[in-house]
């Protein structure tokens, strides 16, 4: 199997790395990432879609703006999230396509 080549992350990508997947680790955000992964969605829509209160969801927005992971953008009264980091969306495909799978009971202990 042949290995893929990549560059070595400096101490200071690695500290930025290891920061958005802390920020990842939470159900409630990975489903804000799909939920805002084909385009734009107001906050009160996440709201709804999420069934968490608005200053949960609020609050998950803010971090993940921090992050560098979404963007927010006003449109009048209302605020809309929008993915901003590509990396994010890859690996919540990755993680999609391995927990999806139906026959496989994945259990992760640590």
């Amino acid at each position: 199997m042949k290995s893929a080549k990549y560059e070595m992350l400096s101490d200071e990508q690695l500290e930025n790395a290891a920061e958005m997947l802390k920020m990842m680790a939470h159900p409630c955000r990975l489903r804000l990432l799909q939920l805002i992964e084909k385009g734009s969605v107001p906050v009160n829509a996440l709201v709804e879609m999420t069934g968490s209160r608005q200053a949960t969801v609020s609050g998950h927005l803010r971090r993940m703006k921090i992050c560098g992971v979404v963007e927010a953008e006003h449109r009048g009264r209302e605020v809309w999230y929008s993915l901003s980091n590509p990396c994010a969306l890859s690996l919540l495909k990755c993680m999609t396509k391995y927990y999806a799978k139906p026959a496989i009971k994945q259990e992760v202990r640590i």
